[in-house]
């Protein structure tokens, strides 16, 4: 959103942000602080805010005729149409039609979006200082941090930050897989901490994948400056090149990344390049809500795209391509020797 004390959001802007929603039904935490903090300096957006707030209360339910009379009314209004839909006057058929439509856009999104809020929450463990936001099995969340920030956290992922930056630095803690699109300050480097490396940067779009059960740790850089710390080394990450750390000998490798390949994969296709049955099982565990239970005697080196398919088609690709039977059994993954 593009703050201007004179110009506030459009109401079509804000029940269209996803952030603004879980501001309004208080599904998120930083995004609750980012909205309030935003109307402290624009007192003068607060009409607004109200309008689309209330909107988007009143399909927080299914709708009855008569709320949707009440929003379709609401809509022309917002839209510039002062007259009552109810009245028989002629309206120019381009503008009834762009209010319907806008109506039942409006109605399907919301509906969408509440059923998926309702069913599977996010967890947001707040303390003191500090919000700690885990995403269920298939789910990818947006998180919009006060500095403007944004994170794209994807299935199985748990970001820690703090409700607000008051130190010299913004410093994030990250299990699993995000992508980060940080907003640039001067005076206040942005700082990603994983179990194995420390990522800094100004203001710069880049990914990290760092699960604890995989043995690499790769940070993928879109846009800008990126510097990664790993005790008393340092590495400085140029746009277009990822680089890859080996945990299980402590090497670090620069490379070319795949664009297009890199968006699948935050967007969430799983992509496994020689994965062992740990690293398989768990990202399996994320993307589909199985169960997985490590085992070092299951020796594979997995290599293959997942997409879109069903677990059971999944486990068809894994028997075809290892020596292993996969198959679930109480919901948990098992593999046993052909």
């Amino acid at each position: 959103m593009q703050e201007n004390e004179n110009t506030p959001p459009s109401l079509e802007e804000l029940i269209a942000d996803p952030s603004f929603v879980n501001y309004c039904l208080e599904a998120n935490e930083a995004d609750r602080l980012f909205w309030q903090e935003s109307l402290q300096q624009n007192p003068s957006f607060q009409p607004r805010f109200e309008d689309a707030r209330k909107l988007i209360i009143l399909f927080k339910d299914s709708p009855s005729d008569t709320e949707i009379t009440s929003a379709r009314h609401r809509l022309f209004h917002s839209l510039g149409f002062d007259k009552e839909i109810t009245k028989k006057r002629k309206i120019f058929p381009l503008y009834r039609w762009a209010a319907a439509a806008a109506i039942v856009v409006f109605i399907g999104l919301m509906s969408v979006y509440v059923t998926r809020q309702m069913r599977e929450k996010p967890i947001a463990v707040v303390g003191q200082s500090q919000i700690r936001q885990t995403v269920p099995a298939g789910k990818i969340m947006h998180i919009r941090l006060l500095d403007g920030t944004v994170v794209d956290l994807s299935a199985g992922s748990t970001l820690t930050y703090p409700t607000t930056f008051t130190d010299s630095s913004r410093i994030v803690t990250l299990e699993g897989d995000a992508r980060f699109f940080v907003t640039h300050i001067d005076d206040k480097p942005f700082v990603v901490r994983t179990a194995d490396l420390d990522i800094h940067v100004l203001g710069t779009t880049f990914n990290v994948q760092s699960f604890q059960t995989d043995r690499h740790v790769r940070v993928v850089l879109f846009e800008g400056s990126v510097q990664v710390n790993k005790n008393n080394r340092s590495y400085r990450i140029s746009p277009g090149q990822a680089l890859i750390y080996d945990k299980k000998n402590g090497s670090f490798a620069m490379s070319a990344f795949n664009p297009d390949e890199e968006n699948e994969r935050i967007n969430g296709t799983l992509i496994f390049d020689h994965a062992s049955y740990a690293e398989v099982g768990q990202r399996l565990a994320h993307k589909y809500g199985i169960e997985f239970i490590p085992d070092n005697r299951i020796d594979i080196a997995f290599s293959g795209k997942i997409s879109n398919e069903s677990i059971d088609e999944v486990l068809k690709k894994l028997n075809f391509t290892t020596n292993y039977h996969f198959y679930l059994e109480s919901n948990t993954l098992i593999a046993k020797q052909k």
